[in-house]
């Protein structure tokens, strides 16, 4: 057995989600051969028998770079027999980290230089480690006894907890089967994942497995009946209609943002299969990888799928969609444009989802993306050049327009072809200082784009009006009806199209004719999106958008005719052409040529409302017709702490009686505390609050606080009038 060459085709198969592993079709006949073959699992066992597992060192736990620890034989050496490859190391209690960067520790999650650990565990990652060492030996323990109802109780990583017990199990008398991830072992009972109880599903499965059946061909027939089970699509593609507009309202810290999160994801997710398959199924489980979550979340903002702003009392229509801004020039004078704002941008983002595309090409590997201008769109004279290139497939440009540059072709380097070009271009009545500019254009428009590279032509330095793909060489012709004579072939994938820049670009174009962008400025996902042909009208691409604070903006001037063109029957969607329909307007600043703005259904818009800033009966009651309202309030059953629990219950039935529902305390503040902690908390947070909610009124505070019982403490005004929360002796 080439235990290496094993591994590198488990690794390179297993699936980035914890608890499930499906071989690729190219090695589908290896993977059938060698699942039975459990000579890995005997090498494991005598590695990492019982009694090594008691004494083993945190560095023969998990150590970067060592593919001999316990952690690395479990998640990538044994992936082979059950994954829970990928996802958050925290999975395993305590972990090496691969790099030294500094983090910050919290309440959850603490790091040192070296390791990263769960805090409740220990101060250090070697007192953390203890913990998990143990906690491990526990479910070896459990399911060596045969006892596997006992490791639903064991604080430890689900996913993992389960491989390791799947490992250390009789298998002569199986007691556990090779899936571990909580829903796909509900589906394959037919019941809904419940809070625990993960050894009942394997009992109930390992029941119905039969005698003489292999345990691992068992698990291959479960891994293909849950994934027909739960398809990724089906777990979160098909959840039912959500709502295209929504609030999420309630008092601070009852989770608004959280929500919106998971919420903004669910929406991407529909739409977006390996997203979905990655995460779709992490969104309903409370004990999933946050980080993982959040990681996803702000690498789609990066990518310009989700936009997230905040709306403050001077916040503008102007700043939301569109309105003139100052920028300034080459020479430092200022000017003034006419400058998209988020709403506008990420509106015209969902909608290039839509746009038609004449073929379908994916991006190869290394090919360069070129911008390039085709006439100039200030002029209408220049129509022309444009529609002759979309309709014969070509690019132009003038540049020394009567000199035929074939022979550059042969030129060995920049250096004499530059001055090839220079010589050529004397000839002609090119002005003087614009000599170098033109060398360049000519230089990369015949030497520099290769086959297969990519033109984006440009409508001005904001938008893109078509994208192409180059497939042939350059050709000179003075008899071709266009007055550009400089061409060459392009299959045009995108065209008459109103894609802004940024949804490829992270900078606007410059007016240059023709430059390469840089590699690091491009959003590759955005872009081969653009460049695929799917089925734009089943599917297309889901984007969000994220108000926080809604509430707090004057909505009637921010949103303008919005109000009319968010809602659902107003939304563009393709008609049974595939042409675009609904509702659409000329925006106050838009000049002659731009298209009306229109709102594509595929855009969602989700907003944040503290209802301790303002009620939600204060709101315009356009918006209120056009949006879904879900509130969120206290969830005390988040909050593991009895007292704090009970305190904060308490607190806010005292909070309605005196003031409103409205103006609650929410979970959040609770999670997680330490019991060192809740003196921070009141003095810095709590106690404020409600300061800010009675106006000042110390006496209706205290009033709050009378006969409640605080941790041991109580609130007290000090001598110098300020409200102070304090313990005996503190």
């Amino acid at each position: 057995r080439d235990a290496d060459h094993t591994l590198a085709c488990v690794v390179a198969d297993a699936m980035v989600m914890e608890g499930v592993f499906e071989p690729s079709r190219d090695n589908e006949s290896q993977w059938r051969q060698s699942m039975t073959d459990y000579s890995l699992w005997d090498e494991f066992l005598e590695r990492w028998p019982l009694e090594r597992v008691r004494e083993m060192t945190l560095e023969d736990y998990s150590q970067s770079g060592n593919k001999d620890t316990f952690t690395y034989w479990l998640e990538a050496k044994l992936s082979l027999y059950g994954s829970v490859w990928g996802g958050s190391s925290f999975k395993f209690g305590v972990f090496s980290r691969a790099d030294d960067k500094p983090k910050v520790s919290n309440n959850n999650r603490s790091y040192s230089a070296r390791y990263g650990w769960y805090t409740r565990d220990g101060s250090t990652a070697e007192e953390a480690f203890e913990v998990t060492k143990a906690r491990i030996g526990q479910v070896i323990e459990a399911v060596t006894a045969g006892n596997i109802e006992a490791i639903d109780q064991i604080d430890l990583g689900p996913a993992y907890k389960w491989k390791i017990a799947f490992h250390y199990q009789d298998r002569a008398r199986p007691l556990v089967v090779a899936v571990f991830l909580h829903t796909w072992l509900a589906a394959l009972c037919d019941e809904k994942p419940s809070s625990g109880a993960i050894s009942h599903y394997h009992r109930k499965l390992i029941a119905q497995m039969g005698p003489d059946v292999d345990l691992m061909e068992y698990s291959r027939t479960l891994w293909q009946t849950s994934r027909e089970l739960s398809e990724p699509v089906d777990s979160v593609a098909e959840g039912g209609d959500l709502p295209l507009n929504t609030i999420f309202y309630g008092p601070p810290g009852t989770g608004k943002t959280y929500t919106t999160i998971n919420r903004a994801l669910e929406i991407i997710c529909r739409t977006d299969e390996p997203l979905n398959r990655e995460i779709g199924r992490l969104l309903d489980d409370p004990q999933a990888d946050r980080e993982l979550l959040e990681r996803r979340f702000f690498q789609l903002v990066d990518d310009r799928r989700i936009t997230f702003l905040t709306f403050h009392p001077s916040f503008t229509y102007e700043d939301f969609v569109q309105g003139i801004r100052p920028v300034l020039g080459e020479a430092g004078e200022v000017a003034y444009e006419m400058k998209d704002g988020p709403f506008k941008r990420i509106a015209d983002a969902a909608r290039t989802e839509y746009s038609p595309k004449s073929a379908d090409y994916e991006l190869p590997e290394g090919a360069s993306v070129y911008k390039m201008s085709l006439g100039n769109t200030l002029r209408t004279e220049d129509d022309d050049i444009y529609e002759h290139c979309m309709e014969k497939g070509l690019i132009a440009h003038g540049f020394g327009n009567e000199v035929d540059f074939s022979d550059l072709l042969e030129s060995a380097d920049w250096g004499s072809g530059s001055a090839l070009i220079r010589e050529k271009l004397m000839q002609t009545d090119i002005a003087d200082d614009r000599v170098v500019f033109a060398t360049r254009v000519i230089w990369w428009f015949i030497r520099e784009i290769s086959q297969n590279d990519i033109i984006v032509v440009s409508r001005g330095n904001y938008r893109i009006r078509a994208i192409g793909r180059v497939t042939g060489e350059y050709n000179f012709d003075r008899d071709r009806e266009l007055r550009y004579n400089h061409t060459r072939p392009v299959e045009w994938i995108v065209r008459d199209a109103d894609i802004p820049v940024e949804q490829i670009s992270s900078k606007v174009f410059s007016q240059q004719t023709l430059y390469r962008l840089n590699p690091r400025d491009i959003r590759l996902g955005n872009l081969r999106s653009l460049l695929a042909k799917p089925d734009v009208v089943e599917r297309p691409r889901n984007y969000v958008m994220i108000v926080d604070e809604i509430n707090r903006g004057n909505i009637p001037r921010i949103f303008g005719e919005l109000i009319t063109l968010i809602e659902r029957d107003k939304r563009l969607r393709p008609g049974p052409d595939g042409r675009l329909t609904g509702y659409r307007v000329a925006l106050p600043g838009a000049l002659d040529d731009d298209p009306p703005f229109g709102v594509p259904e595929n855009l969602y818009v989700i907003g944040t409302m503290n209802t301790a800033d303002k009620s939600i009966t204060t709101l315009d009651v356009a918006l209120r017709r056009r949006f879904a309202f879900e509130p969120m309030y206290t969830k005390y059953e988040l909050i593991e702490d009895d007292d704090a629990r009970e305190l904060l219950r308490e607190l806010n039935r005292r909070i309605i009686e005196a003031k409103d529902r409205d103006h609650q305390i929410g979970h959040s503040y609770f999670m997680a505390l330490g019991s060192d902690e809740l003196e921070d908390l009141m003095n810095g947070k709590i106690v404020p609050l409600l300061e800010e909610y009675f106006f000042g009124d110390a006496t209706k505070v205290l009033e709050l606080f009378d006969g409640l019982d605080v941790g041991g403490g109580s609130v007290k005004l000090t001598t110098t009038g300020a409200l102070r929360f304090e313990r005996p002796g503190g």
